[in-house]
């Protein structure tokens, strides 16, 4: 019994070790931070032109209504509007929105006015592949989630910390423009999807 007690605690001073090494080291190049309403923008600009590897996964291919190959380019993603979510695997703030995001899927894939015309794909700044399953595992999160361990898409998209939301649609001429933009957490799953559907003009 002792023997085993002494795995258990051991096993947790591990994981609490592994967890504050991560919470440090990303702390360098990202900060959660609570949601402000104040924070958000409806600023119109191009969406950054984004490459990601297309997902192993063939429902998550199929959701993103992508082909197959290395890699693929956000603006081929079928879909009137994305809400990309820039989150950090030890970010506080980015797990407790994670059921929010859920939930948002969720009324999306519920409504026939939203479903297919608004999908929604996380990014793990600063994260491995390795973390980003254990978050996508841990929170049961259903849509795409990619790995951007060097920062490359987060930086691309120029944001201040996570979790950050990033809401586009394709543009007249044909590109993704960025028309929100929300550093920092939301309380409400209804609102926020609400307040991206109203300015996208989809409805």
């Amino acid at each position: 019994m002792k023997g085993d007690r002494r795995k258990v605690i051991v096993g947790f001073c591990f994981l609490a070790a592994l967890l504050l090494g991560g919470w440090v080291m990303h702390g360098i190049r990202t900060v959660g931070f609570p949601g402000d309403p104040a924070r958000s923008s409806a600023d119109v600009r191009p969406l950054p032109a984004l490459e990601l590897p297309v997902p192993e996964s063939a429902a998550d291919r199929a959701y993103l209504g992508i082909p197959g190959g290395a890699t693929f380019k956000v603006a081929q993603i079928d879909a009137r509007v994305l809400i990309i979510e820039v989150f950090d695997f030890y970010c506080p703030h980015c797990q407790h929105a994670a059921p929010l995001m859920d939930e948002v899927y969720r009324q999306i894939e519920g409504r026939e006015d939203l479903r297919g015309k608004v999908k929604i794909i996380g990014i793990g700044m600063g994260d491995s592949p390795y973390e980003v399953g254990l978050f996508k595992e841990k929170y049961r999160v259903p849509f795409p989630l990619f790995a951007d361990k060097e920062s490359r898409a987060g930086g691309s998209l120029v944001v201040p910390g996570t979790p950050t939301f990033i809401a586009a649609r394709i543009g007249k001429n044909g590109t993704p423009e960025r028309f929100y933009f929300h550093p920092g957490a939301f309380e409400h799953a209804s609102q926020f999807l609400a307040d991206i559907v109203k300015r996208s003009g989809i409805e």
